[in-house]
């Protein structure tokens, strides 16, 4: 029978090799008899036959039990099978058979496994399933019982494919060999075997061909373990049976010649999806020859799209291997090309020959994009349905490489199949791989000298949840680790983002290592660390003997410095995120873009995240749904202590159920549908009101991407805690993307924002004496202030003290304080020039008494009824206003509270966002009073201080204005949590223009190369003068068979100028071409032909 594999995998077929195993052929398979079944090599094999189910067949007596609600059959693949239901998370509970634990079972040498397997069709419903165990833990621990003995089993790999795996322990740690992923078809019989040679090489085979070869340097015999045998499930708990029958399982001491090596030619596990024009694309063929024997004579060719290679070696010593690198076309047109290779050579005297058939694959070349990341792991189909371009994995040797020492370089491994399948499968689909990695961590996990662990002053452990990672061996290992996932991957494109690290400063905490105090020391100017630092939060001035009764202390005050070194870099964290970074950059990969997240759930002092290229923070949307707005902005004021750190920021698709609707009805007619299908649910799913406020407001900054966690509450999936509550949510999310993010992604990333002229402080200072701070959470009383703002129609910048420090006030009117009990002199200093400058200082009664306050804005407490605190906070809002107004002058304004705006600029352009945030108690969790989430619809009037043109960004279309006294204002009418975007410039957008020739050719087929395409857009105002905008276009460009070619989609025009260099394929269709541009501001499109000779 021929193996079924994924489009994206080789696909083999072996001739001419004798069996020797039992089984000829999977065409022709038979029960074992006579030396296949008692032989002496034979430790034990079990046939379930009639009335001797649980018997050893081979006569050696190592007799079955059976587990849970296992079952013996009649429906095996020669008589009688053992059948087990799936097992997992949701039905943990033993099944299969056991054998125990006899010493046989653990060889001292060679010796192979096989067996015959049946899937039901719930296969599909788990992730891993057993056929053998002795092991028991498929992942890395340094523990003893999880290195012993052997386990084989089936890891899915997508829809359908599974990867046949087995993991050998060697008592301090273990090794995996894995297969590349194979179709799995539900109620068809596939002989499944392995074998371990002794010495450090693994075989896999399927149906008698070899699909997985492994070998491990330095490896003898496995270790004896203690668990028994187990067949058809794993050993504990969590349980992974295997959803099917299995027959005739044999137990092999020794290497019979079937289950040894033999002649193979193989792909090599790499790169099958190519971006056109890509330099030096390839694909890598290897012939190996797996034996004890020489190999002469081979000769074969290679055969791509009908151009054939020879293939000439004279011979391949034993145990060797010859890789072939293929050049491959890629100035081809999108589409999938066939690849086949065949040799013919002798071995011991007989002819052998071999074969294999794969594809490669040409996608268009990446247009420019807003990315929309799920952190989180989805699957390709819904994922790209709703409009993500990434989701998260998890890859990398962290094992090996902290052995090492070194970088470890996997490429072409077969530990690395799995994830080179995902990377093809994903760039094929046109989605990109986010990395996430997380030595540090690892590091606290598996490492319990206290030489890595924090300690107290008297070098005792006092954290077991956080590594002391200024370590200079964790330091090293976090490059090493990147740069050997550089090394294996990174020649992926796709593979073009990486997660460095997530919620680890929260459990972070001071520590007195002798490197980590003689840091501290150096950064001290040579003192000790202050006995009265004792905790990473810092200390109250109250507690403090002779704190300056001003609360103005030197910049140079001895605590602010230590604790100031803490932040920076003396927890270790930020310099191990830098040190990652670098690692992951160290192969040239500068488009791979690194980040860290939450970044400001720290302190207001630069350098979270280290030289990470982006820093993002999540929020949960309750209960006002643009406060994401205050965490965004702090992540730009984070951003600043490193020079071109970008932004990005997510929305929780997770509500936690404490926080918005923690009271189940006891009567039932009183629950919702969710709360009748899920009422344990820990984590539901956000409204979809909130969800589109989120997504503007994130939008309405300059952030270089999106981002969402929460696969399991977005859509139906496995889950753990997060549930499905809301189906009208992914939905609204997807209509949100294809609508504004697509078409206007490629705009938004050219627009900076603009300079502002109100600044909030958060002050390091107040956050280490007086505890103060919102920590990303959004929750605080700076966040509230910063809500005030916006419900004033305000555009604030947050800054902090080095802000001041470096840049000075001069660019700003108004200074907003909240909790500023502490400062230093410079930032005093700065302040007091700032007021006598005509500068407003916005406090409240917390506020330093070294500063008067010019407006004074009292703390408000927030209540547990939202409704009750967004009116209180909108007052305010209108008072503080109404106070400022005749000393500010505001340049955009909206007519009610809850259209709130925020503006971006480039040149004389100007991007205004319009929020609708009215908002009302819904029947999805606005019941239990303790979040709004339906959203209202709103209308109202925009007001600008100055003229120009209008367009709506999201209707493509002109808006009218009209004049007065020089403002320009115009009205909005918004549906339910609707954003809306328009686009102000001074030079109309009148005129659309598409320039192309009338003809074009197709390269000269082996040329790769023809003549090229120029095609130019450009919008003026119809008199020839180009506005400073980034006008926001769509291009479609069609075949004659109507098929959209390489660079259609979405642009940007900067300037109001496109220009796309267009490269005919030989293989295009030959005719007229059409390309058509819609102007997404004007709404005008404009159409032109081009005939392709």
């Amino acid at each position: 029978m021929q193996t079924t594999m994924t489009h994206l995998a080789l696909m083999a077929v072996i001739v001419g090799v004798t069996a020797a195993c039992g089984q000829e052929a999977a065409s022709a398979p038979k029960e074992y008899t006579g030396n296949d079944l008692r032989g002496d090599d034979v430790i034990a094999c079990w046939q379930f036959n009639a009335g001797q189910e649980k018997k050893d067949s081979s006569g050696k007596k190592h007799d079955l039990q059976l587990r849970g609600k296992a079952e013996f059959v009649a429906d095996g693949r020669f008589g009688g099978g053992l059948r087990s239901t799936g097992g997992g998370p949701d039905n943990d509970k033993p099944q299969g058979a056991t054998a125990g634990n006899r010493p046989e079972f653990s060889p001292a040498g060679a010796f192979s496994v096989d067996l015959w397997m049946k899937a039901s069709p719930e296969l599909y419903n788990f992730n891993l399933v057993y056929l053998v165990d002795k092991k028991y833990f498929n992942y890395a621990r340094d523990r003893v019982d999880a290195n012993g003995d052997y386990m084989f089993y089936l890891a899915k790999s997508g829809e359908g494919r599974y990867v046949f795996t087995v993991s050998l322990g060697f008592e301090k740690d273990s090794v995996w060999a894995r297969s590349q992923p194979i179709e799995i078809v539900p109620g068809q019989w596939y002989h499944a075997a392995f074998s371990y040679d002794g010495a450090g090489v693994v075989r896999i085979f399927l149906d008698g061909t070899l699909i997985c070869r492994d070998a491990f340097a330095g490896r003898g015999p496995v270790f004896r373990g203690k668990h028994p045998l187990v067949i058809g499930d794993r050993v504990g708990s969590i349980y992974a049976s295997f959803p099917g029958v299995i027959d005739q399982v044999r137990l092999i001491n020794g290497l019979r010649e079937c289950y040894d090596g033999q002649l193979e030619l193989v792909t090599v596990p790499d790169r099958t999806v190519f971006h056109r024009f890509e330099n030096n694309a390839g694909l890598k063929l290897k012939i190996s020859n797996d034996t004890d024997y020489p190999v002469t004579g081979i000769v074969g060719a290679v055969t791509i799209l009908g151009r054939e290679t020879s293939v000439t070696l004279a011979s391949l010593p034993p145990r060797e291997s010859h890789v072939l690198t293929m050049p491959i076309d890629v100035t081809l047109k999108p589409g999938s090309y066939d690849v086949k290779a065949s040799i013919r050579a002798e071995h011991k005297g007989v002819q052998v020959t071999r074969g294999l058939a794969c594809q490669y694959h040409v996608v268009p070349r990446p247009l420019p994009f807003m990315p929309v990341v799920m952190w989180g792991t989805g699957d390709i189909e819904r994922l790209l349905d709703i409009g993500f371009t990434h989701d998260l994995r998890y890859f990398g040797n962290p094992a090996q490489t902290w052995e090492t020492g070194a970088p470890v370089n996997e490429r072409g491994r077969s530990e690395t199949v799995s994830t080179v399948e995902t990377l093809n499968r994903h760039m094929l689909a046109g989605l990109r791989v986010c990395l996430t990695t997380r030595p540090g961590t690892w590091v606290n996990r598996t490492q319990t000298e206290t030489a890595f662990k924090r300690v107290d002053r008297s070098g005792i452990p006092n954290n077991p949840e956080n590594a002391a990672v200024a370590h200079p061996r964790i330091q090293q290992f976090g490059y090493n680790l990147g740069a050997g996932i550089a090394q294996t991957y990174g020649h992926f494109p796709n593979f073009d983002a990486t997660l460095i690290h997530s919620e680890v400063r929260d459990r972070t905490s001071l520590s007195f290592h002798d490197y980590e105090v003689a840091s501290a020391r150096e950064y001290l100017n040579g003192k000790d660390i202050p006995l009265l630092a004792q905790s990473k939060s810092g200390v109250s001035y109250k507690a403090i003997p002779d704190f300056p009764v001003s609360r103005i202390i030197p910049d140079d005050y001895d605590l602010l410095r230590f604790y100031t070194w803490f932040w920076k870099v003396g927890d270790g964290w930020n310099p191990l995120h830098s040190r990652i970074h670098h690692g992951l950059k160290s192969t040239g990969r500068h488009d791979l873009w690194t980040f860290f997240d939450p970044a400001v759930r720290a302190p207001s002092v630069w350098g979270s995240g280290g030289e990470v290229d982006v820093i993002s923070q999540w929020t949960y949307s309750y209960p006002d749904p643009i406060k994401i707005g205050q965490a965004a902005d702090e992540l730009f004021a984070m951003a600043e202590g490193v020079p071109g750190q970008k932004v990005m920021k997510m929305t929780q698709i997770i509500w936690y159920r404490s926080r918005t609707a923690p009271q189940l009805p006891a009567d039932e007619k009183d629950r919702v549908a969710w709360e009748k299908e899920i009422p344990d649910a820990k984590f539901i799913t956000i409204s979809p009101d909130h969800l589109s406020e989120t997504l503007w407001s994130m939008i309405a900054r300059p952030v270089r991407g999106i981002m969402y966690h929460g696969w399991g509450s977005l859509v139906k999936a496995r889950h753990g805690g997060y549930r499905f509550t809301n189906p009208d949510t992914a939905p609204r999310l997807k209509k949100l993307i294809a609508e504004v993010i697509k078409p206007l992604g490629p705009m938004l990333l050219q627009i900076p924002d603009r300079k502002a002229d109100i600044a909030i402080l958060e002050s390091f200072s107040s956050q280490v004496f007086a505890g103060r701070g919102s920590n990303g959470w959004s929750g605080s009383w700076e966040a509230d202030i910063h809500l005030m703002l916006q419900w004033a129609g305000l555009q604030p910048q947050v800054i902090y003290e080095e802000t001041i420090r470096k840049n000075g006030l001069g660019q700003y009117k108004v200074l907003v304080m909240p909790n500023c009990d502490v400062l230093t002199e410079s930032v005093v200093k700065e302040i007091h020039a700032f007021q006598r400058r005509g500068g407003i200082v916005v406090a409240d009664e917390r506020l330093c008494p070294g500063i008067m306050a010019d407006i004074l804005v009292p703390v408000r407490a927030r209540t547990s009824k939202p409704d009750v605190d967004k009116a209180a906070l909108q007052q305010m809002a209108a008072a503080l206003l109404e106070e400022l107004l005749p000393f500010y002058q505001r340049y955009f304004w909206t007519d009610n509270a809850d259209l709130v705006p925020r503006m971006r600029q480039f040149g004389d352009s100007e991007y205004l966002f319009i929020i609708n945030d009215k908002r009302t108690f819904g029947n999805y969790v606005g019941q239990h009073g303790l979040v709004m989430e339906d959203g209202l619809p709103n209308a109202g009037t925009i007001s600008v201080a100055r003229a120009g043109r209008v367009y709506d960004l999201c209707a493509h279309q002109e808006v009218k204005t009209t004049v007065t006294d020089g403002v320009m204002s115009f009205p909005v009418a918004l549906g339910p949590g609707e954003g809306r975007l328009f686009l102000i410039t001074k030079t109309s957008l009148q005129k659309t223009s598409l320039a192309l020739p009338k003809q074009a050719s197709r390269p000269a087929a082996g040329s790769g190369q023809g003549a090229v395409c120029e095609l130019q857009v450009r919008v003026t105002d119809g008199r020839g003068k180009s506005p400073e905008a980034v006008v926001p276009l769509a291009v479609r460009i069609v075949d004659p068979n109507g098929q959209e070619a390489e660079y259609s989609g979405y642009h940007a025009a900067v300037n109001g100028a496109l220009d796309l260099t267009l490269q005919p394929a030989v293989n295009d269709t030959p005719g007229v071409w059409t390309v058509t541009v819609d102007n997404l501001a004007s709404g005008e499109t404009v159409s032109k032909t081009v005939t392709l000779q």
